[in-house]
């Protein structure tokens, strides 16, 4: 009688293994040749992970007289999925195989061969597993039971069953992001705070930082594929909380940069292993890739410039968020549409409207901003906008020092979509006559009946329009006379007193 002896399984992923399970062809004779039958498992990846794939190939070296071969693999459906099988190009496509669950944690096949028993060598038969996204990390074990070989007269050979084999999934960077800002404008020798997110299946999903979870937040002039930043761009993030399955990290950046556009990206790894990216993006961010997900954008002033007023509605009010003392009170109005709240803005919250269809030029509809610039000058405007789809498209920027005669403060009207990105206007200059003034409006009126998508039919009832981050920003005039006050300070000051009231002149120097 032949005996086959199973000496053993090596599971390896990244490659093909050479000996994983060993049959030794006995017979009769101790003279006979040894005949050895490899079981082997062959993955792409480094590493086994969610969504991988990988081969259970069942192959020889040498044949003689294998007819009929039959198998049950055991494993745990939880980690691993099969998604095929076929023979291989020993048995060549012509063979004879079926597959069967004889549980929910095992496939029994077998093949058959449609000619003579077969000799040579190559793959017998190949089994197709994939790990699935819903797996989690850990040890698992993928195990050969009841192995039979049979020749062509049918006789059974003998064989030993190999060890279970333990296949580890391992913990993973699966989605990194930068949460924000997106873009944010600052005070020379202010601070803003920087977030940005990490996914590790089974490890962000528990509360508390991790200490194989690295992050830093970068922040380069140069901008550009983050990957190619100087290390010094890249400044540890702290942990502060969990949110759904990511971890929240985040870094105070921007007291000691010097006035410029700085751009904002984070940086991940795990277990000390390869860095991931972060991007923004309005749906979340991802991997930075520059298009999709992209860095965030800093603005850090020259020294002396100052807050005029600032509505970024993050507190779900329209009352300015910060200002000179004369604008800490200014409501940002809506005429003619209907306010219907605050939104997800560009960070943070949005103001947001609808009632926008019928443009009738005597029912103006505009957004609306008033202020003080009294004792200011060098005045810059930063916003964001967008509107859905069927809300409107077109509007102009006015300027008025009465809310009754207004300008034209572009050429031609902003046309807005569906993303804030996209009609983002950063540090526009106002223009002069809007200086020192103890009254100034700024609106954004509505110009057409045009949509935003690239349908020809009118704004709808329902169509919204959002606004973010709207910021005026400028200088003291005192600055202009430094050598003049520093020489004769109080002579000056009252001078200065002749020209402009002493409490406007706090006013204007004061930083929020």
């Amino acid at each position: 009688m032949k005996k086959w002896f199973i000496a053993g399984i090596i599971f390896l992923f990244g490659g093909m293994v050479e000996v994983q399970a060993v049959m030794q062809q006995q017979g009769d004779d101790p003279d006979d040749p040894v005949l050895p039958t490899v079981i082997n498992i062959v993955s792409t990846p480094d590493t086994p992970r969610l969504g991988d794939t990988f081969d259970v190939v069942f192959s020889t070296p040498e044949a003689e007289g294998i007819y009929y071969v039959e198998a049950e693999i055991g494993f745990n459906p939880m980690a691993f999925e099969l998604t095929g099988l076929q023979p291989g190009a020993l048995f060549g496509t012509d063979a004879l195989y079926v597959g069967n669950y004889n549980a929910a944690n095992s496939i029994g096949f077998s093949i058959t061969s449609t000619g003579v028993g077969l000799s040579g060598q190559g793959d017998l038969f190949v089994l197709n597993f994939r790990i699935p996204e819903t797996a989690s990390a850990g040890s698992y074990n993928l195990s050969v039971n009841n192995f039979q070989v049979r020749d062509a007269d049918g006789n059974l050979l003998e064989s030993e069953t190999p060890d279970a084999v333990n296949v580890t999934i391992r913990s993973y960077i699966s989605w990194v992001n930068l949460q924000s800002p997106a873009m944010a404008s600052i005070e020379y020798g202010f601070s803003v705070n920087v977030e940005a997110r990490v996914i590790v299946p089974d490890i962000t999903s528990v509360s508390g930082a991790n200490s194989d979870i690295g992050a830093w937040i970068g922040v380069s002039a140069e901008g550009g594929d983050p990957a190619q930043w100087e290390e010094s761009a890249w400044l540890p993030a702290e942990y502060t909380q969990r949110t759904g399955t990511a971890h929240v990290y985040r870094r105070s950046i921007g007291q000691n940069l010097p006035a410029g556009t700085w751009y904002l990206a984070s940086r991940f790894n795990y277990e000390d292993e390869d860095y991931y990216y972060g991007g923004y993006s309005d749906e979340g961010g991802g991997f930075w890739d520059g298009e999709t997900y992209v860095s965030g954008v800093l603005i850090v002033n020259e020294p002396g410039k100052m807050a005029v007023v600032e509505w970024n509605f993050n507190d779900d009010s329209r009352i300015a968020s910060r200002g000179i003392f004369a604008n800490l009170q200014r409501e940002f109005s809506l005429v003619g549409a209907n306010f219907t709240g605050f939104v997800t803005g560009s960070p943070g919250r949005a103001a947001t409207s609808s009632g926008w269809n019928g443009n009738d030029p005597e029912l103006q509809k505009y957004w609306m901003a008033d202020f003080s610039t009294t004792g200011l000058n060098d005045l810059q405007l930063s916003y964001k906008m967008k509107s859905s789809g069927t809300g409107p498209r077109d509007f102009m920027l006015q300027s008025s020092l009465d809310s009754e005669t207004w300008t034209d403060l572009l050429d031609e009207p902003l046309q807005l979509t569906d993303n804030f990105n996209h009609t983002s206007i950063q540090d526009y200059v106002l223009p002069s006559v809007l200086h020192d003034q103890p009254s100034v409006y700024l609106r954004w009126l509505l110009v057409s009946d045009r949509r935003v998508s690239e349908s020809e039919d009118p704004i709808s009832t329902t169509g919204s329009s959002q606004i973010d981050e709207v910021r005026i920003t400028g200088r003291p005039l005192l600055a202009q006379f430094p050598s003049v006050w520093l020489v004769t300070a109080e002579r000056n000051l009252r001078r200065y007193r002749w020209k402009r009231n002493r409490e406007s002149i706090r006013s204007a120097s004061c930083r929020t």
